[in-house]
């Protein structure tokens, strides 16, 4: 089970510098919102002028096993459809899906290209948005690249996703995943909120037992970029608990902390699920909202902030002290600040929360990369034109675990001390842009 991490950026460089891409439409930057058209409307297919949303649309994806295939479950945000009625007959004519599959990230030539026609029966509005799904017969090789665009034939737009495709299916989380309460749709992500019900099924519908494991330690948050230490995942932790499920049925977690769903206990890898508050992956108890900033106060600072009688207080405080006592400036940083700690939750999650992943950190206090190379085994983040640096590097090594597939560490250097606390100071100042 593979969840696509979204932030928009320009991805795989390497890849478009050698204009691998035109069967795709070209290099894989996101096209200006509201291209294809200078006025305000448009004609359809059949011919009637509609008005153009121009809100990017944007897609993620899900793999998941289904006999001697593997079937891509796609989760759509197409604008202009989400607040009319669902006509899906509409959609597959206008919602154009390519693909291409590469050997691996550095192959030079694509191996195969496609373009899928969405079936009209295969489609679903889930409130504001739409899914749906292919199937791609599995090749005989561990694994391949998939490069995935889905635009909108009438404004242009496009969205782009890249995966790696497992064809050698030895994990339970390449074949069972999170479904909604009644099994019709899967859930985008591996985190619920307290007392969601939800169903772990895969797309043959087997009926099964489940082992599942519940830690509810807390993991720490990632160490700075220049620390000398990375942050591991223990290679043991003590069980809570230890119950059974039934697969294809529904069932809440309803304690916060981690869960780890086995075939049996001889099998190492796990399908993970973390369970936090109920409005995760938003922040709103003043004492989840105190950890976070760990990556931008002193230990004293934050010591006194856990330790305060009154711990609102003592947070408003301290961010009226650092903004010097500019009540509006401190209102802006601080919807900056949890509004990164937010996103990187929604992309970073893993068998923690996302803001203390390492990705997570460095997201939350440099913001979105300028650029990203990704490889089979790691990920190289780019930023570019800052007053601090004129380009900077962070890579992350790829490090599969029994939680995950996707768990990724920071390369970590002395030298990053020379960007990490000016950037701090901008965050403490009201500098940050």
């Amino acid at each position: 089970m593979h969840y696509q991490r979204k932030i928009h950026r320009n991805i795989l460089v390497h890849i478009c510098g050698l204009g691998l891409l035109g069967f795709l439409g070209g290099c894989f930057s996101r096209p200006p919102v509201g291209t294809g058209t200078d006025n305000p409307s448009n004609r359809n297919p059949a011919g009637e002028t509609e008005v153009i949303d121009r809100r990017p649309i944007q897609a993620r994806q899900m793999v998941l096993e289904d006999g001697d295939s593997l079937r891509v479950f796609l989760e759509l945000e197409l604008p202009r459809f989400a607040d009319k009625p669902l006509n899906a007959k509409q959609i597959s004519q206008e919602i154009i899906v390519k693909y291409g599959l590469l050997a691996d990230y550095t192959s030079r030539e694509f191996l195969e290209t496609r373009e899928i026609k969405l079936l009209p029966e295969r489609i679903q509005k889930i409130g504001t948005k739409f899914h749906t799904y292919f199937n791609i017969a599995k090749r005989p090789k561990i694994n391949e690249v998939m490069i995935l665009e889905v635009s909108d034939a009438l404004t242009k737009q496009s969205d782009q996703l890249d995966f790696l495709l497992s064809y050698t299916i030895t994990k339970i989380r390449e074949r069972f995943g999170l479904f909604n309460a009644k099994g019709q749709y899967p859930l985008f992500r591996n985190y619920l909120r307290a007392e969601d019900t939800v169903q772990i099924a895969d797309v043959a519908l087997s009926s099964q037992t489940l082992i599942v494991r519940y830690y509810a330690q807390s993991f720490n948050p990632a160490p700075p970029p220049m620390s000398a230490r990375n942050e591991e995942v223990p290679r043991t932790m003590s069980t809570d608990s230890v119950f059974l499920l039934q697969t294809n049925r529904p069932i809440r977690f309803s304690q916060t902390g981690l869960y780890l769903i086995q075939e049996d206990t001889s099998n190492f890898y796990g399908l993970s699920i973390y369970v936090s508050a109920l409005k995760y992956p938003k922040l709103s108890q003043v004492k989840e909202v105190i950890a976070p900033m760990i990556y931008i106060t002193t230990s004293e600072e934050l010591a006194e902030l856990q330790n305060a009688e009154t711990p609102k207080k003592a947070l408003d405080k301290l961010w009226l002290k650092l903004m010097s006592g500019n009540t509006a400036l401190a209102q802006q940083v601080i919807r900056e600040y949890f509004q990164r700690i937010k996103s990187a939750n929604q992309l970073y999650t893993t068998h923690k929360p996302g803001w203390q992943t390492d990705m997570g950190m460095i997201f939350v206090v440099f913001g979105q990369p300028t650029r990203i190379i990704r490889l089979n085994d790691k990920e190289i983040w780019i930023y570019t034109q800052s007053g601090n640096f004129s380009e900077m590097q962070f890579t992350f090594l790829r490090r599969p675990n029994q939680f995950s597939d996707y768990e990724y560490s920071l390369l970590r250097y002395p030298e990053y001390k020379e960007i990490w606390y000016p950037m701090i100071e901008q965050w403490r100042t009201g500098k940050v842009q």
